[in-house]
């Protein structure tokens, strides 16, 4: 491992993807960390926490990789109650950074969808304070955003590969789970632009 560094955050591990979560003192990274632990264990998902409150980063094979000081293995902070030991791993590899902001924008600009942490870009979510769908924000945006290993490559538009198109070239689209006839009838308002 080379290039390390500790940052004032808490680190989540939802699936395989690490949720690197910052903000100040008192903005509710404890919180919101065990709330997404939460929020992914009851949709099935493996979730355990990394590190709470302060991060230890380091490089590996290029990838980002967090894990909490020795002291604070297993431990999170729940304000109110104290120190909580928590089901935790040692390390993860940092997928995602979510920002916590008094008032986040609405319509983000396309640098701030990016945090360079120790020269890796990473997506980046900034998320407000105190909102209570944070967590479902960040375990939507995990979910669904496509891993590594799993983007689409030009390769998959090759000419080779036109035997796709071949195969389906008109396949009817389903609405309401029932196939629509190959030329949709507007007066029926079956156009998805269309409908009311």
């Amino acid at each position: 491992m080379t290039g390390t560094g500790s940052v004032h955050a808490s680190c989540v591990v939802v699936g395989e993807a690490g949720v690197l979560i910052r903000g100040p003192s008192g903005a509710g990274k404890s919180s919101l960390s065990a709330a997404l632990i939460e929020r992914a264990q009851a949709a099935g998902l493996f979730a355990r926490l990394v590190a709470d409150d302060r991060t230890r980063l380091s490089l590996a094979g290029g990838r980002l990789v967090a894990e909490a000081p020795d002291v604070l293995k297993g431990l999170i902070e729940r304000r109110g109650v104290g120190l909580l030991r928590l089901p935790a791993l040692s390390a993860c590899v940092v997928r995602f950074v979510a920002d916590i902001e008094v008032q986040p924008e609405r319509m983000p600009e396309p640098d701030a969808a990016t945090a360079r942490l120790l020269d890796v870009p990473l997506p980046r979510i900034a998320v407000r304070r105190g909102d209570p769908e944070a967590a479902a924000l960040l375990l939507f945006t995990v979910r669904n955003w496509p891993a590594p290993d799993r983007e689409a490559s030009e390769l998959a538009f090759a000419p080779q590969h036109g035997k796709m198109k071949r195969l389906a070239p008109h396949a009817p689209v389903q609405r309401n789970g029932r196939p629509m006839a190959a030329d949709p009838d507007p007066e029926r308002n079956e156009f998805c632009a269309k409908t009311a």
